[in-house]
C-alpha cells in the first residue's frame, strides 16, 4: 500500500470515491465534496486547504480521507480556540493543523472510506504515520477527526485522544404514524404537542417536500435567501455560497429534499 496526497478532488476518479462510500451517506460522496471546492465555499484563502489523502494498493483505490489544512477554526462546529490559546501561552503555533471532517457538516459519518475487506486499522495506521511525518517535516501541530462514526472511533490508533460531545438527534423507531409516535410521550405531553400542532394548522400553514429535480430555481432563491439570513443577523457571513447549491442541484438532485412553510 502507499499513499498519496491530492490538492482537488478532480484529481480522484468519481466512482472510485464513491464506491468506498458506505450507508449512503451524502456528506463523504464526490459529488457533495467536489462542489463545495469548485464553488469556491472552501479554498486555501479561507483558511481550507485540501489535502486530501489517497490509499493505493498498486493502482487501485482502496482507501481515502476527506483531509485539509487549515489556520483557523471557524466552520468545524466544535470549539478548540482554548486549546490554541494554551499553544500560544507556551510559545508555540497551534495553526496550521490537519482537519479531517466534512467542512460545514456536524454529522457523523465515515471519516475514512475503505474498500470491504481491507485492514481498517492497518489502513488508519498508515494515514496517521504519513500525517505524524508530514506534521514533523513542515510545522503542523496536531490532527483533528471530526464527528467520526461508532464503528470508526473503535478502530483510531491509541495516540489519538476522544473527545466526547453531546447532540441531540431524533430517530424514526418505526412509528405506524405520528399518532403512534405520540404514544412514547406522557400524556401531559402529548396534549401539549397536540395544542402546538393546533395552533400551526389555525395560522393556515401549508407544507411543501420538494426533491431535488422539483425545486424551481425562484424556490432555490427563497431557501438560499433564508439560509443567509441565519448568518446575516448574528453579523457572520454564510459559509456556503449560491455556487453551491447550484451544483448540488445539478450534480447530487436525488439526495436533496427542500421542506418549505408556505402562510397564504
Amino acid at each position: 500500500m502507499r499513499v498519496k496526497k491530492i490538492n482537488s478532488l478532480t484529481k480522484v476518479n468519481a466512482d472510485c470515491w464513491n464506491n468506498l462510500v458506505q450507508n449512503k451517506d451524502p456528506f463523504v460522496r464526490h459529488e457533495f465534496l467536489l462542489a463545495l471546492e469548485q464553488s469556491g465555499s472552501i479554498s486555501a484563502e479561507k483558511g481550507w486547504q485540501s489535502q486530501h489523502l489517497l490509499i493505493l494498493d498498486q493502482q487501485e483505490l482502496i482507501a481515502a480521507m476527506p483531509l485539509y489544512l487549515k489556520n483557523h477554526s471557524r466552520g468545524e462546529y466544535v470549539f478548540d480556540q482554548q486549546w490554541a490559546d494554551a499553544y500560544y501561552q507556551s510559545g508555540m503555533e497551534y495553526y496550521p493543523k490537519w482537519l479531517n471532517a466534512i467542512p460545514f457538516t456536524p454529522c457523523q459519518g465515515q471519516r475514512i472510506l475503505i474498500q470491504d475487506g481491507q485492514d481498517i486499522s492497518a489502513i488508519m495506521q498508515l494515514c496517521i504515520n504519513t500525517l505524524q511525518q508530514d506534521s514533523e517535516q513542515n510545522n503542523i501541530s496536531s490532527l483533528h477527526c471530526l464527528f467520526p462514526d461508532h464503528a470508526q472511533i473503535k478502530q483510531l490508533p491509541q495516540e489519538m485522544l476522544i473527545r466526547v460531545g453531546v447532540q441531540f438527534q431524533w430517530f424514526n423507531k418505526n412509528y405506524r404514524d405520528f399518532d403512534d409516535y405520540l404514544q412514547s410521550f406522557t400524556s401531559r405531553q402529548r396534549k401539549n404537542i397536540k395544542k402546538e400542532r393546533r395552533k400551526v394548522s389555525e395560522q393556515g400553514i401549508q407544507f411543501q417536500r420538494l426533491t431535488g429535480p422539483e425545486i424551481s430555481e425562484q424556490q432555490w432563491q427563497v431557501f438560499f435567501r433564508f439560509y443567509e439570513m441565519t448568518y446575516v443577523k448574528r453579523g457572520q457571513s454564510a459559509y456556503l455560497n449560491r455556487a453551491f447549491f447550484t451544483q448540488l442541484a445539478e450534480t447530487m438532485p436525488e439526495q436533496i429534499l427542500l421542506i418549505l412553510a408556505n402562510n397564504d
